[in-house]
């Protein structure tokens, strides 16, 4: 495999220094508070208060409901990510000030197709370029982000309680985040996929020099030898991933876990407002019980593995929903914390969800492959908002549909291969070949047992105490000679 050659050309030039640390705070912290924005500022742009507009000369023997009958209308990589934050800033202004619904919606929707390519390819870009016991913090991190920015909306359309100023200060932001582009450099990892040697050569220079490293000795003979080795074949994009049966599988269980916690997710999100009280309120805490979901996530990844980690808390966020729709009527706080422990579990996999794209799809195919596993999700996330309206044929309804696509994502999950400390594979063939011998019951995370009874080996030993199964080896051993 010849991700390892990659790797340790990685660590010479430094992969957790000071080039990744300004990739960290000029590009992962204030995409990840703002990108949640994009996504969800629609629930409060379009929230209708109960209301209905004053229309004068009601006669006096006509009651408020019989007028209202009358009166009511019935109408109800890094080009591409200048271009989708380019996207957002221009049409998110657009949608303001067009009167037009049709207009305004065309505006909306191509506005809110930034959202993928941004969130994920500066994610990617920098995931790319940092050592593999960095790639679940950094996950995390921008997690924890993500949290940070969703639970500033809600306090953002509660102070302006105005649709066009809360889009104002929601896109004006991504003007300012375009003119620090020009310092996001490729990942070494494409440029080398794609052959472009001097290019890659020069960022790696850059990368040494950046971190205090020298630079590798025959570092472009290094390039050379490692990209004639992996690029075999020559690149033709998604439609690759269906040529290996490996990564074809793959494929298709990382879009089905994408997919089942995006409905889980925004299912979830969409559903807060059949939830009674303040919706500005439920907002806010439906967002920050994803505080302890980062922690717990970033925990289970790098203890547990990603593996478990993640079909775990499917089948843990399933349990609560299905819950939900037992309890509902045992009031609305009882919803609502079930809600919220349905939320933490269903975050927690979706952060695992993304370290396993960053660590399963191979270098060359790794943008476009995560880009289609979240397109795919996206066509079905959809039908997320619709989920929340099945309420009107039963409260319970909503939930049932949402434990079912949590179960649907244990099951995607589970098949996956634990990746926990592994090297990124380069190549197709890589990933056709990697991590294939893993049975489905197989653990890689770390044991307490055994770090306890490794501890109690070294105190024995400290103390002068001998190992009985050691000791015994070692007479036998002598009585045979």
């Amino acid at each position: 495999m010849i991700a390892p050659n990659f790797e340790k050309l990685m660590e010479s030039v430094g992969d957790s220094g000071r080039h990744q640390h300004l990739l960290f705070w000029l590009f992962v912290v204030p995409i990840n508070f703002l990108i949640p924005w994009v996504a969800l500022v629609p629930i409060f742009m379009v929230s209708t208060p109960s209301h209905w507009c004053h229309v004068p000369g009601r006669p006096a023997n006509m009651t408020v409901q019989e007028w209202k009958a009358l009166t009511i209308p019935s109408l109800g990589r890094r080009p591409a990510i200048v271009v989708a934050t380019m996207m957002y800033a221009v049409f998110g202004l657009v949608r303001l000030y067009v009167e037009n619904y049709f207009w305004m919606m065309l505006a909306m929707f191509l506005a809110s197709t930034s959202f993928p390519p941004v969130l994920e390819l500066v994610l990617i870009i920098t995931l790319e370029q940092v050592s593999p016991g960095l790639r679940a913090r950094i996950t995390s991190t921008s997690f924890l982000l993500w949290t940070t920015g969703m639970c500033a909306l809600p306090l953002l359309a509660w102070l302006t309680r105005d649709w066009q100023m809360l889009g104002l200060i929601t896109t004006l932001p991504f003007f300012l985040v375009i003119l620090c582009w020009w310092l996001l450099p490729e990942s070494p990892r494409w440029l080398l996929s794609r052959d472009r040697l001097e290019e890659c050569a020069t960022l790696m220079r850059t990368i040494a020099r950046r971190n205090g490293k020298p630079v590798p000795k025959e570092l472009d003979d290094t390039l050379k030898t490692i990209a004639v080795t992996q690029n075999t074949e020559r690149n033709y994009g998604i439609v690759q991933l269906f040529k290996y049966p490996t990564v074809r599988f793959r494929t298709f269980l990382l879009t089905g876990c994408y997919t089942f916690n995006n409905l889980f997710y925004y299912g979830l999100a969409y559903n807060i407002t059949n939830v009674s009280g303040n919706e500005f309120l439920n907002f806010f805490l439906l967002g920050i019980a994803e505080l302890p979901s980062n922690l717990m996530g970033w925990g289970g990844a790098v203890i547990l593995g990603r593996r478990w980690t993640a079909a775990g808390s499917f089948v843990l966020a399933s349990v609560c929903a299905l819950a939900n729709a037992i309890f509902l009527d045992t009031g609305p706080w009882a919803t609502i914390v079930l809600l919220l422990i349905s939320k933490v579990f269903i975050t927690i996999s979706f952060l695992v969800v993304y370290m396993q794209c960053a660590e399963v799809y191979p270098t060359t195919h790794r943008a476009c492959g995560t880009g289609f596993s979240s397109l795919v999700s996206s066509c079905f996330g959809i039908i997320a908002p619709y989920i929340a309206y099945l309420a009107v044929y039963g409260a319970w309804l909503p939930y049932i549909i949402i434990c079912v696509t949590g179960l649907l994502g244990y099951i995607c999950a589970s098949l996956l291969p634990e990746t926990l400390d592994a090297d990124l594979p380069q190549s197709l063939l890589d990933a056709n070949n990697f991590l294939t011998s893993e049975k489905y019951w197989s653990y890689k995370g770390k044991r307490l047992c055994s770090c306890k009874a490794k501890k109690m080996l070294n105190s024995a030993a400290a103390q002068g105490h001998e190992n009985p199964a050691i000791s015994g080896t070692k007479i036998a051993t002598i009585d045979v000679n």
